[in-house]
């Protein structure tokens, strides 16, 4: 009869020792989801803001690229070297970065820097559903009103 009672009270025991372990590794899974999400931002960023259009388009989600092609065929890489590329954008700083609790999708906010002007940014990276690459789902800066240093 005694063992009865012990085979639930184990149970109920692994069960209670599984679960910090559970959470961590979710956090873990979490936090390594973030880093690679803010990777894909870096390098889209870099390559936007370097001129290097071909391998910025490369990183953009296909909703947004799709977007863009309403308006024209060419007017993504348009808005690319237009709107970034040729402003002389520069020394990207991330203010604050979160993950959706679904890890599908990552949020960015920050500053840089132009050639007379400073800017924040918000960037959004999604992962797509298919080949489960990150990809830069939303970019918009505004000026600020301080001088940069």
């Amino acid at each position: 009869m005694i063992r009865l009672y012990a085979l639930p009270a184990g149970l109920l025991l692994l069960s209670l020792l599984i679960q910090p372990a559970r959470a961590a590794d979710v956090s873990e899974k979490k936090a390594a989801e973030l880093k690679w999400a803010k990777g894909v931002a870096v390098d889209f960023l870099d390559a936007a803001f370097n001129g290097h259009l071909e391998q910025a388009e490369s990183l953009i989600d296909s909703s947004l690229k799709a977007s863009f092609a309403r308006e024209g065929e060419k007017r993504l890489r348009e808005w690319l070297n237009n709107s970034i590329a040729i402003r002389g954008f520069r020394a990207p700083v991330f203010q604050s970065e979160t993950i959706a609790p679904d890890q599908d999708e990552a949020s960015f906010q920050g500053t840089f820097q132009g050639n007379e002007k400073s800017f924040s940014f918000s960037l959004r990276v999604v992962k797509d559903k298919e080949s489960g690459k990150w990809r830069v789902s939303y970019f918009r800066f505004s000026e600020r009103n301080e001088k940069p240093k």
